[in-house]
């Protein structure tokens, strides 16, 4: 096995880390991640698609240890990691980062929690684990230079399970040699399509993610092999994946050195349940509709001006069904102007058929302007039937403190989704100062047990 390989060097990297690398100012922000992640998959229980996810995880039987964190059954490792990453992404309300323009934390911790509980790791481990493994996503979105996402890709999950596998592995603590080979393992699984956006699909393809992750790590801990080359040899996947070249060898140079890629390119935790591509148009509105100066009912026109290909995951104008309003920026905008937010609500039958909405929607142009993709950018310009146009532009949504408070309150309203409002500060508590426990100690414990209770008619009789 050559050891100058990019995927040999990933693992070594991965396996040989100190105990705590990366560990430093991101403890607080990795915490809110795992609660955030928590939050929006008690939110999206009640879905179809959490309700078919339970149904056929019942279908495949097998003995099993691990408990998805909202299910009162036990199933085989691989089961529980794709029920609990498919009901983190369901409604899209999950975070996101730039560092492989995906979503993190509903593959990562999916995966996580079914290995913690095999291996007895704490929740201190998984957050350990978890800050490698985002590194490791961090360094193949670098390493993909070419059109990976604007060719279709849906990085979430073809870069999520290379970037759980990894954490996976250091959370199991492989050696370099198996670590390589469940690399190896996972690029085989690397799959997702923008295509799917819109659809039920898109958040199984994160469950398929965190699922493959999962089986990578059992698989190389079994003795599975797997070439070193794979991820960028001939006919590897950089060659398949990225068709304008590969700097795969440039950012290894960075790997491990310097800010760790939480702290570069951040964890953005959504407070709108929709494509976080719509985030800062809907900003944009919302501080237009502060100024009160135009009434809805007066609105001849809006414009949706986004920078270069900030729009690309937006696939609706004119959505027909729930899961397309979440990728429709001009649903989102009319949310905005005509109720002061985008909530879960929205996207119910009732609230998404209102002639006011519907009519803003209709109204509506989306459209980008050629220049330099960063940093993103949205502008939105309204004109009134009497000729008066105002516009408002949004680079950077809600940050700091603003989002913090916003995050508690979102979790707040998460939790009332099944009547578990009441336990948010204990919820809270658990990611703040619980995570000296196992995981399996943790998913067991009073608030997620209690909320675990709450939830009827969801999963299938016994």
């Amino acid at each position: 096995m050559s050891v100058r390989s990019a995927q040999y060097q990933l693992a070594e990297f991965v396996a040989s880390a100190p105990l705590d690398w990366g560990m430093t100012d991101t403890v607080a922000i990795v915490q809110q991640a795992w609660l955030d992640t928590f939050a929006v998959s008690v939110a999206g229980v009640s879905t179809s698609v959490s309700r078919g996810i339970l149904t056929y995880a019942e279908t495949l039987g097998g003995a099993g240890r691990t408990r998805p964190w909202l299910s009162r059954r036990l199933y085989p490792p691989e089961t529980s990691a794709l029920v609990d990453a498919a009901m983190a992404h369901v409604l899209d309300y999950d975070d996101v980062t730039a560092a492989w323009r995906g979503h993190p934390s509903c593959v990562l911790f999916p995966a996580l929690m079914a290995l913690a509980v095999q291996c007895d790791a704490t929740g201190r481990d998984v957050l350990r684990a978890y800050v490698l493994g985002f590194e490791i996503g961090a360094y193949l979105g670098a390493a993909l230079t070419g059109r990976h996402y604007e060719k279709g890709w849906h990085a979430t999950s073809t870069i999520g399970v290379v970037a759980a596998t990894a954490a996976g592995c250091r959370l199991l603590g492989l050696p370099a040699h198996a670590t390589c080979d469940a690399i190896g393992l996972a690029l085989a699984q690397a799959s997702g399509m923008q295509a799917s956006f819109g659809s039920d699909v898109k958040s199984l393809q994160a469950g398929f993610a965190a699922a493959g992750a999962v089986r990578a790590c059992v698989l190389a801990a079994s003795g599975i092999g797997s070439n070193d080359t794979v991820l960028d040899g001939p006919k590897g996947f950089a060659d398949l994946y990225a068709d304008r070249g590969w700097a795969g060898a440039t950012s290894m140079v960075e790997l491990g050195s310097g800010p760790n890629a939480i702290l570069r390119y951040g964890i953005e935790m959504k407070l709108y349940p929709m494509c976080y591509a719509a985030h800062r148009a809907i900003e944009a509105a919302l501080l237009l509709r502060e100024e009160g100066w135009m009434d809805p009912g007066t609105i001849e026109a809006i414009e949706i001006e986004g920078s270069t290909g900030a729009h690309t995951p937006l696939i609706s104008r004119v959505p027909s069904n729930e899961q397309e309003a979440r990728f429709s920026v001009e649903f989102g905008v009319a949310c905005a102007l005509l109720d002061g937010g985008v909530r879960l609500a929205s996207f119910g039958d009732g609230m998404r058929a209102r002639p006011e909405l519907q009519a803003l929607v209709h109204r509506s142009r989306a459209y980008e302007v050629s220049g330099a993709p960063t940093p993103r950018r949205a502008t939105v310009r309204i004109h009134g039937r009497d000729g008066r146009v105002q516009e408002r532009e949004v680079s950077h949504p809600t940050t700091g403190s603003q989002r913090e408070r916003a995050l508690v309150s979102k979790v707040v309203d998460c939790l009332d989704c099944v009547g578990a409002a009441n336990e948010a500060p204990a919820v809270r508590s658990l990611f703040e100062e619980g995570l000296g426990a196992t995981v399996a100690t943790m998913l067991a414990s009073g608030p997620i047990a209690r909320i675990r209770d709450r939830i009827s008619g969801v999963e299938p009789a016994p």
